[in-house]
C-alpha cells in the first residue's frame, strides 16, 4: 500500500475525508493531491501533523505501508519525534538541516 492510501485508509477509520485531513493538519489540498499523483514525496513534517491530527504515532502509520525498512534506531527516532510539540518538531526538523548544510560544506571543502 502507497502511503497516499494509507492516509486514505486512515481517514475512513475515522471517518474523516483527505480535505478534513489536511485542513486539521494544515496541509494544502495540493500538497495531497501531488502525492496522490506521485508528484512529490510527504515530508516528515507533514506526516507529523497527521499523526498529530489522527491521534496515531508515526510507527502506527506506517504500518501497512509498503515496508519502509526502517531500522530500530530510525523506528526510535520516528516515535520520539511524534511525542514532541510541534514547535519543538520544528525545532528538531531545522537543527537537522543545519548539521546536514554543515556536512555537505565541511565535505565540498575537503575536495
Amino acid at each position: 500500500m502507497s502511503i497516499y492510501e494509507r492516509l486514505e485508509e486512515l481517514c475512513k477509520e475515522r471517518g474523516m475525508s483527505l480535505y478534513e485531513l489536511s485542513q486539521r493538519a494544515e496541509i494544502t489540498s495540493t500538497s495531497v493531491y501531488k502525492w496522490k499523483k506521485g508528484e512529490t514525496t510527504i515530508s516528515l513534517q507533514s506526516i507529523g501533523k497527521i499523526c498529530d491530527v489522527l491521534g496515531i504515532t508515526l510507527q502506527q502509520f506506517w504500518q501497512g505501508v509498503a515496508d519502509p525498512q526502517l531500522t530500530e534506531e530510525q523506528n526510535i527516532l520516528l516515535e520520539k519525534f511524534a511525542r514532541l510539540l510541534p514547535s519543538d518538531k520544528e525545532f528538531v526538523l531545522r537543527m537537522i538541516d543545519f548539521i546536514l548544510e554543515k556536512n555537505i560544506r565541511s565535505t565540498t571543502a575537503k575536495d
